[in-house]
């Protein structure tokens, strides 16, 4: 029933600040069709009354019953039926048949002469009786991303604009805020980020719990186009959006209450519960956070590289791209119970890449520069790609493009701490190791501080960086950087880090053994430790191709 409250939107399930897509994703953009349910169901006489509530229920929905109530005149029914084929959820993974669901429940036909469709689509409006907006925003979606329909960013402007009103003044036609989110991520694309603010901050007061999101998403990472980064307010917006069942939100407040940002305290139990809640309603970008917190042993979790390929898996298939990134690591190194296979790591990478998760072009970089997946070397193709993903929001491609930099001559060593200081600053905790080793080793324009080396690692060894935790130890066990000396706590950290998976640290964990430092003595698990260390794709050898325990 319509009690004259604003219609609450769930946000999409891309990440933008941390995973990097542009677009709204289609599971989610689907999903906004539930929003209108009992809305903009329309039926003609006759059908089963039921049928469309049916169709709608979470418990009762399946294919052949939205179908029926979508042939009887359901719009919101016919809504629903192409999230499903969308998101191969209840119904056949179906991108073609889902546009097509979509533009009836958005009234529009077939496209024809494009330039005379785009302004009736745009002339028109989104009548409740004749046009459910979510559906005309999801398949704008499809035009952006080229998924079921060519690709055609005109046509998704039109269908954007249809749906949204801030562009429109005195115009009385219904349009709501569906479409200013897509306007906005347009714009965003485009580096119009204070235009693309104006659209989000529309959709968020208008009462669409995805502008909300959006505009968080937007002050949480900054622009260099004027948009300085705002913490707190950013937790405000997800804060309110998770109050009100957007569980976008809700994966997202997790990150900055597991990290300890925007005026939180740092809480990693309550930021994994955030993760779960939002993976368990749905919320594909909270299982990909939740597996991190698996492969990372957080809040309180045991280390499970098994769950979290499985978290990944269901995300990948369920569209979540940066879950199809994630996913493509633990299939290159075979963990988690996966086969190891570098090409089908590098097609989801592509995968990912190609649909604006900036996660997949670092990883397809780093598969270039490394010749990975049978690929010939490629330093300035990798370098190509880090640049992408470094523009387009993924903090692990800054970090890429200023390690290459510095491996290979071609970025200064100044240059690449500003970019490693600013990839740390937004939460990517290898940004910050990476820094560290540079303070601690120093370079040209680059004087050594071993001390803010020491908080760098701790803080990224937190953050779930394994190999801050390796580095952390071996000042703690010399006492360094004005660290303490203390071998159990150098023991404890190179543990974690052994466990995390740093085979470094499993190395130094195994000389502590050998010597019985910060622990009883034990050769027996010495040798197990050095064996393992030495096995592992990431081995250490000294020049005479023996195992190295000292050596990072």
């Amino acid at each position: 029933p319509n009690t004259g409250d604003p219609i609450v939107m769930p946000s999409d399930t891309r990440p933008h600040a941390t995973g990097g897509s542009k677009w709204l994703s289609l599971a989610a953009i689907g999903a906004l069709a539930a929003g209108f349910i009992g809305l903009l169901a329309v039926q003609k006489p006759g059908a089963a009354a039921t049928s469309p509530a049916q169709c709608m229920s979470r418990d009762g929905a399946d294919a052949a019953t939205c179908a029926t109530a979508c042939e009887a005149g359901s719009l919101a029914s016919c809504a629903q039926l192409a999230r499903m084929h969308n998101a191969g959820a209840g119904a056949d993974l179906d991108a073609a048949k889902a546009a097509k669901l979509n533009a009836r429940a958005c009234g529009v036909g077939d496209v024809g002469d494009s330039n005379k469709w785009t302004v009736e689509v745009d002339k028109q409006g989104c009548s409740e009786a004749t046009c459910v907006a979510a559906a005309c925003a999801s398949l704008a979606d499809q035009y952006v991303a080229g998924r079921g329909v060519p690709q055609n960013t005109s046509l998704a402007t039109a269908l954007y604009k249809r749906t949204c009103d801030i562009d429109h003044p005195g115009d009385t036609t219904a349009r709501g805020k569906a479409g200013c989110i897509g306007l906005g991520q347009l714009r965003e694309a485009a580096g119009h980020h204070q235009a693309a603010r104006t659209y989000y901050d529309a959709a968020c007061t208008g009462g669409s719990t995805a502008g909300c999101v959006a505009l968080a998403q937007l002050l949480e990472r900054g622009t260099q186009g004027g948009i300085g980064r705002d913490d707190k307010q950013a937790r405000n917006l997800y804060d309110r959006a998770c109050k009100a069942g957007d569980l976008k939100g809700c994966n997202n407040l997790g990150r900055m209450v597991e990290g300890g940002r925007g005026g939180w305290v740092k809480n990693a139990a309550h930021g994994v519960a955030l993760y779960k809640r939002a993976c368990d309603g749905g919320e594909l970008s909270g299982c990909v956070s939740l597996a991190g917190a698996y492969i990372a042993g957080s809040g309180g979790l045991n280390p499970d590289a098994f769950r979290s390929a499985e978290l990944l898996t269901r995300a990948c298939n369920g569209g979540e791209l940066v879950g199809c990134a994630q996913l493509a690591s633990m299939t290159a190194m075979g963990k988690g119970g996966l086969a190891k296979d570098e090409k089908k790591a590098f097609a989801l990478n592509k995968k990912a890449c190609d649909g604006g998760a900036m996660l997949g072009c670092t990883n397809l970089g780093s598969m270039f520069v490394n010749g990975q997946a049978g690929l010939t070397k490629d330093v300035k193709e990798g370098h190509a790609l880090f640049e992408r993903a470094c523009t387009g929001g993924d903090a692990s491609g800054c970090t890429a493009l200023a390690v290459s930099g510095i491996k290979d001559s071609t970025m200064p060593a100044a240059k690449a701490k500003g970019v490693l200081t600013s990839a740390c600053e937004r939460g990517h905790s290898a940004a910050c190791v990476n820094l560290g080793e540079l303070l601690e080793a120093g370079g040209e324009s680059v004087e050594v501080d071993v001390s803010k080396a020491a908080l760098l690692y701790q803080q990224a060894c937190d953050g779930g960086a394994m190999r801050g935790c390796t580095n952390l130890a071996n000042l703690t066990y010399s006492g360094s950087g004005g660290v303490a000396k203390d071998a159990k706590k150098s023991f404890d950290l190179n543990d974690r880090a052994c466990k995390g998976g740093d085979s470094v640290g499993c190395a130094r964990l195994g000389l502590l053994y050998a010597l019985g430092h910060g622990t009883k003595k034990n050769t027996t698990r010495a040798a197990a430790l050095f064996r393992g260390a030495c096995d592992s794709p990431a081995r250490v050898l000294e020049n005479k191709g023996r195992c190295s325990m000292l050596q990072n």
